[in-house]
This record gives C-alpha cells, structure tokens and sequence, in this order.
C-alpha cells in the first residue's frame, strides 16, 4: 500500500519535529555544560546579543568593532601582537 500524500507529509513533519527537540536538547547540554565551567549565563549579556543579532538581519548590525565587551573572563588571551581579527594590533 502506497502512502498517501498527506501520510507522507505527516510522517516528514514528525521527523521534522523531532530533529528540531534533538537540536534543542543539545543546545540545552552545550548551554549546561558552558555554565559549569564558566558560571551563569549574563541575562542582560543574552539579551543584548538578541538585539545585534535582530539589527544584523535588517543590515544594521554593528562594525566587528563595536559590539558588547566580554567579561577579562570569556575572553581569549592574545599571546601576539595581533588584533582579535589576526591583523597586525597598532601600536
């Protein structure tokens, strides 16, 4: 018996769904694990992300300048003379 195209579409629909909860229940994990070794996240911090993300889609996102700062302790050490970019940092 073949499937119908509204069977069809149902069964893809469910596999739909449930890859979405897969992805989510690992961001979940990624989220857990990034908050044992790090601390709690910085609600403000999420949200304000939020917002350059939204204006980054309208095409006003800022320059990789600006933006929010990280806490001394997210952010990653630059042994070199080199800007987060990999460029030559101005002296």
């Amino acid at each position: 018996m073949a499937a119908t195209p509204a069977h069809a579409e149902a069964l893809a629909q469910r596999q739909r769904e449930r890859a979405l909860q897969r992805e989510r229940d690992r961001l979940r994990e990624l989220i857990e694990d990034a908050e044992l070794e790090h601390g709690p996240v910085d609600r403000a911090a999420v949200e304000a992300n939020r917002a350059l993300l939204r204006d980054g889609a309208t095409g006003s996102a800022p320059s990789p300048s600006e933006g929010i700062e990280l806490p001394r302790s997210h952010r990653r050490p630059n042994p070199c003379a080199c800007d987060d970019y990999g460029r030559a940092a101005a002296r």
